[in-house]
């Protein structure tokens, strides 16, 4: 298996862990704002510690990622 198909399997883990997560926290009263609210902040916590602690290099990493998230949705709806 290569590495970047171990990457995609660890990404698809991390969703569904994040996901069953996100709905035991609209059990508890949290709207879906709320948790995808959240959602982000902790995404942010993670990419600082990726990055070492620096909280800005960190938020450009999650743009990075966000532009290529948001290039794929485009190119699916429109290819």
């Amino acid at each position: 298996m290569s590495d970047e198909d171990i990457s995609l399997r660890n990404i698809h883990r991390c969703r569904t862990i994040n996901a069953k997560a996100a709905a035991l926290c609209a059990t508890q009263g949290a709207t879906l704002e709320d948790v995808a609210i959240a959602a982000s902040y902790s995404a942010l916590d993670i990419a600082t510690a990726f990055k070492g602690g620096d909280v800005h290099a960190a938020i450009e990493w999650l743009r990075t990622g966000l532009d290529l998230q948001e290039r794929t949705v485009m190119n699916a709806r429109n290819g």
